[in-house]
């Protein structure tokens, strides 16, 4: 199980990797590891999500993919499909 969200809920916790790692009672190197994607955290994915004070499967979701646009790049077809 990959824990693609779990960098930005620790962030969002206001927490370092290192405050996480004691919350956890690892070394720091091992949550940038689960970060970096190098290990895959199985059996300690429910002890992650206590620690950041959510679910495995907030951690587990990736990234919804950001679109972003300049208006001047947009064809003329969607700038009116836009303006309606």
């Amino acid at each position: 199980m990959r824990l693609d969200r779990m960098k930005n809920v620790r962030k969002a916790r206001g927490l370092s990797q290192y405050e996480l790692a004691g919350r956890l009672g690892r070394d720091q190197s091992y949550v940038s590891k689960i970060e970096r994607g190098m290990t895959v955290p199985t059996r300690v994915a429910e002890d992650i999500a206590h620690a950041l004070l959510c679910n495995v499967s907030d951690l587990a979701q990736p990234e919804e993919p950001t679109l972003t646009f300049k208006l001047s790049e947009l064809s003329p077809e969607v700038l009116a499909l836009l303006k309606k």
